[in-house]
């Protein structure tokens, strides 16, 4: 009896999926008749693509751009998967159970999905889809710091190269953490077309997420060919009596030019722009925080891939931003002179590619130079004297040959007292003098 109510609800569960998936499904349908795209809401299954962490919704393929500076964290090739409303719940999902999540964790990435489209040739195409992005460094999923920039765009020409100058992209939207429609239009150039779906942030955020969900693509016929006037002739009026006039010269048959054929609309594919300013970094981080104020005198050089200098700015600190406008897709380089006293934090020079209608927004991190630290000169080291050779005495010119020792004489020993001893010998003979002197005479 349990094994029967345990099949009964399985059953009952199975059914109960498929009546949700097909609801969802006929929803999508109903909210976009004459949709185009293969599995539109993302409803019906996905599969790897090379490695588990690239699992894109059937129908659909994934593209990414690959560098640089993927060991510093840019441009990285995100994981993909989809997003199940059953076990992460319908915040980022739009409609039905599934939306297709792409993602990278401190990291930046330039990267998305696309399908390809039979359309007749010329015919008007219409593209639209919801799309969410949460960029963060925090846990807290219903709040953003960082700029997440979502895009559509269709390839009037069918091609599968993201950076086509051919594709018509929507304008960048920058909304985050809530669910936006993004719409672009185009005309067929032939009988394939390609949309993209794309999300680039902008900071190495620890969360960098891009949720897409319900793509309506709709085809308008090419217009009708206008037809080529018909010549009518005018009535002619009865003319009255004449002269009769001098024979005139026949002209010569004029032949009748052909049609030209009408050239098909072009699309020009839209420009993109680089918005640059400069920032003391007090905390070496890379990023401006609310503290960092603009800074002034920093020269920035836009070159192409050539090296060539297309344009250039100094930095006023005031006004900044300043946009370059107008650059066609392709590679170019940021070179940076850094202001007085300060030095670049960044690498020098910074290289990317864009793609149409790309708006890539560059902040300059400035840090003050470390002053520059006198070289102290260093004491000799104490050498140790080498003694001195002891000298030979020269001998004096016509030297005094010295006489050969010998013993010493009495007067010789004597001779340094010899005036002493007069001068005794005086004193006693003047004394006996006196004494003589005085005696009395007998």
């Amino acid at each position: 009896m349990v094994i029967y109510w345990l099949k009964r609800g399985a059953a009952l569960a199975v059914m109960l999926t498929l009546f949700l998936t097909l609801g969802s499904v006929n929803r999508v349908a109903a909210q976009c008749p004459g949709n185009i795209a293969v599995n539109p809401g993302f409803e019906e299954g996905f599969s790897e693509r090379g490695a588990g962490e690239v699992t894109v919704a059937n129908g659909w393929h994934p593209f990414w751009q690959d560098g640089p500076r993927v060991d510093e964290g840019y441009f990285k090739r995100p994981e993909y998967k989809g997003e199940d409303a059953r076990i992460h719940g319908t915040m980022r999902v739009h409609s039905g159970n599934f939306a297709q999540k792409w993602f990278s964790t401190y990291g930046t990435h330039n990267a998305g999905i696309y399908q390809q489209m039979n359309v007749p040739t010329g015919s008007l195409v219409n593209a639209s889809v919801y799309a969410q992005a949460w960029s963060s460094d925090f846990n807290d999923i219903t709040q953003s710091e960082g700029n997440y920039r979502l895009y559509i765009g269709i390839d009037p020409i069918g091609g599968t190269d993201f950076r086509s100058g051919s594709i018509v992209w929507s304008p960048a939207n920058m909304t985050t953490d809530q669910w936006v429609q993004l719409n672009v239009q185009a005309r067929a150039q032939g009988g394939t077309i390609t949309v993209f779906l794309r999300g680039e942030p902008e900071f190495r955020n620890k969360h960098n997420d891009a949720y897409f969900d319900d793509v309506c693509v709709t085809v308008s016929a090419p217009p009708a060919p206008t037809p080529a006037p018909t010549n009518t002739p005018a009535p002619t009026a009865t003319p009255g009596p004449t002269n009769t006039p001098a024979p005139t010269a026949t002209p010569e048959n004029t032949p009748t030019p052909e049609n030209t054929p009408t050239p098909e609309p072009t699309v020009t594919p839209s420009a993109a722009t680089i918005l640059v300013s400069a920032f003391e970094d007090l905390d070496g981080d890379g990023f401006r925080g609310p503290d960092e104020p603009l800074l002034s005198g920093v020269l920035i050089e836009l070159r192409d891939a050539q090296g060539d200098v297309i344009a250039s700015r100094h930095t006023d600190g005031a006004t900044d931003p300043y946009a370059f406008e107008g650059l066609a897709p392709g590679e170019y380089n940021i070179v940076i002179t850094p202001a007085d006293g300060y030095t670049s934090a960044h690498a020098n020079p910074i290289s990317f590619g864009l793609i149409a209608g790309a708006l890539r927004d560059l902040q300059i991190a400035q840090v003050p130079a470390p002053e520059a630290t006198p070289t102290p000169t260093p004491e000799p080291a104490d050498t140790p004297q080498p003694e001195a050779t002891p000298q030979q005495e020269e001998p004096a010119e016509n030297p005094t040959p010295t006489p050969p020792a010998g013993p010493v004489s009495p007067g010789t020993a004597l001779a340094p007292y010899t005036g002493l001893i007069l001068a005794v010998l005086g004193i006693i003979i003047l004394v006996i003098f006196i004494a003589i002197r005085r005696r009395p005479r007998e």
